[in-house]
């Protein structure tokens, strides 16, 4: 039995990691209480919810299969793990404490996107202080809704090549669609056509995922275009709009934007005018390595 409704194959690692199983008694009402409470153990996505040791299992079954035995029944209320059942080591919980208010815009931000509407949210704060892990907490109460995730970082060593990281999201994201209908993939072919028209060819070497939904249908221009920066700043924010027609929600976050280039945070600012649909724009940054970026002009 496959746990997610989910086919792309990203999403669906994604949603392993994050996502959480409907409960074999639920699925099939045969199934006892006390077995899917265990599976449900077994597989909890917090560390300190699973079985610390192979010992505690091996307790549980043996006390469900002498109640099997004795009573022909195992209870309901059977206590799950609480024979014999530690790690023997010190292990921090993997949780988040004190940002619920943090949460809760995000939660609120993503309900909007999937209303149709876009949000832009910014994480400030210190290395290691959970920005990333606090968005990607967030993404899994959509995961299974069908939302796409894209995500991607800014390096300090690629400060000299514009648009890296999110020529690589946009090639990851295309890669998603190319994995849709054929009726979805026909549209986005049209209305790549009309959006861009030959200024696709610009892409198509930093995008191979564009290639595919684009078809065999030649889109070469009839005289070469020199891709000066607003030219392709310009062809860049319109495979955005592109994109994000499909009405598939988009949760796409860029990490580590403190070292973006400053075509790429041009670009950014152009994408959240645009107000795109069902598009769900977070990124991450160090406040406290930002002196010699220029983030801070875009942001104000």
């Amino acid at each position: 039995h496959n746990p997610f409704k989910i086919t792309n194959e990203d999403d669906m690692k994604l949603a392993h990691l994050n996502g959480y199983a409907t409960p074999l008694h639920e699925l099939d009402p045969n199934v006892p209480l006390p077995i899917s409470n265990l599976v449900s153990k077994l597989i909890a996505k917090e560390p300190e919810e699973r079985y610390q040791s192979t010992r505690g299992l091996l307790n549980d079954l043996r006390s469900m299969q002498t109640e099997m035995v004795t009573t022909g029944v195992i209870s309901t209320d059977f206590p799950l793990g609480v024979k014999d059942d530690y790690l023997g080591q010190i292990k921090l919980p993997d949780q988040i404490y004190g940002r619920q208010s943090e949460l809760q815009i995000l939660s609120d931000a993503c309900k909007s996107v999937q209303a149709g509407d876009s949000k832009a949210i910014f994480i400030k704060g210190s290395s290691g202080t959970g920005k990333s892990f606090l968005a990607k907490k967030t993404f899994t109460q959509v995961v299974e809704k069908g939302w796409y995730f894209i995500s991607g970082k800014h390096d300090a060593l690629q400060m000299d090549r514009p648009y890296s990281a999110i020529l690589l999201m946009l090639n990851m994201w295309c890669g998603k669609l190319c994995d849709e209908s054929n009726s979805k993939t026909q549209s986005l072919r049209q209305f790549i056509k009309t959006t861009l028209g030959h200024r696709a060819k610009l892409l198509t070497d930093s995008i191979p995922n564009l290639q595919p939904l684009m078809g065999s249908e030649s889109f070469a221009p009839e005289t070469d275009i020199m891709p000066e920066k607003h030219v392709l700043s310009n062809t860049l924010c319109d495979l955005f709009i592109i994109l994000s027609s499909t009405k598939t929600p988009v949760f796409f976050m860029l990490d580590d934007i403190q070292w973006a280039d400053k075509e790429s945070l041009n670009l950014i600012s152009k994408i959240i005018q645009t107000q795109l649909k069902y598009f769900l724009f977070v990124s991450t940054y160090r406040d406290d390595e930002t002196h010699d970026s220029p983030l801070m002009t875009t942001l104000s």
